[in-house]
């Protein structure tokens, strides 16, 4: 009879597959590395949003605090000129106007939020004024004591919910009202600003962005450190329910002091 061949070198061990158990230990590793992989990508793309809305707050309100610096240190203090008068954070300043289609080295600036605006947004106004060329000091053609010229306001940055002044005088005290004094002249002003990212005030409305707005003048009213006093109630006592969740990292408070050198005259 004949016989099959044979191969020595084959191997006749039956193959063994993976038991239940290591394939559970393989799916629970496998589960651990993909949960460990979601939370390190959502950790990071939290701290990029968080990032970038740092960054936008901060580029927005830099742009205005640097705008109003530079306002104020060419700003006119003089006891026949009007300044911050009934609340305005108007003044004049020696930074270029425009009046009559002709450059003037003096103007009239104002700061203020639009009420009406749905995003909040913070206005810049100017108009030119006219001096007597031959005059030692500025004198402007209206008598002292007129009326303020008419300013066009121009919006500046969209979502400041924030916008207080506070007066620093020579003796050191500190008041939300300017007043006009030779002995103790203005010495430095602290500006505050409290703003919000584009993307948050997107999803904001215009309802309540304008009760946001009014709770942090009320807020404001209760300290003359007003960065402190908005951080300590956005922090305690704002009911952040009634707002979209992204605007606890969305709204930012800055605050910026501005010497100036200015006497009164």
């Amino acid at each position: 009879m004949k016989r099959s061949p044979t191969f020595p070198c084959a191997d006749t061990t039956p193959r063994r597959a993976f038991t239940l158990v290591e394939m559970s230990v393989a799916m629970a590793i496998l589960a651990m590395i993909v949960i460990s992989l979601s939370t390190i990508l959502f950790s990071t793309s939290l701290t990029c949003n968080t990032g970038l809305q740092r960054a936008n707050n901060f580029t927005k309100a830099r742009c205005m605090l640097d705008a109003m610096a530079r306002d104020l240190n060419g700003i006119l203090l003089r006891s026949d000129l009007p300044a911050f008068s009934n609340s305005n954070f108007e003044f004049y300043t020696q930074q270029a106007g425009i009046i009559s289609g002709s450059p003037r080295q003096i103007s009239l600036v104002s700061y203020k939020i639009d009420s009406t605006s749905e995003k909040s947004t913070l206005q810049r106004g100017d108009a030119g004024a006219t001096w007597a060329s031959s005059a030692q000091t500025v004198r402007f053609s209206a008598p002292p004591g007129s009326s303020l010229p008419a300013l066009t306001q121009r919006d500046t940055i969209e979502g400041v919910v924030g916008f207080e002044a506070i007066f620093h005088f020579k003796d050191g005290t500190a008041s939300r009202q300017y007043t006009v004094s030779v002995d103790n002249p203005l010495r430095a002003i602290s500006l505050n600003l409290a703003v919000i990212d584009d993307p948050c005030l997107k999803q904001l409305s215009s309802d309540q962005i304008r009760d946001l707005r009014q709770k942090l003048t009320t807020a404001a009213q209760s300290g003359i450190d007003v960065k402190s006093t908005w951080d300590g109630y956005l922090s305690s006592q704002l009911d952040w329910t009634r707002y979209p969740s992204k605007l606890a990292s969305g709204i930012k408070t800055y605050q910026r002091y501005v010497t100036l050198s200015t006497p009164i005259r």
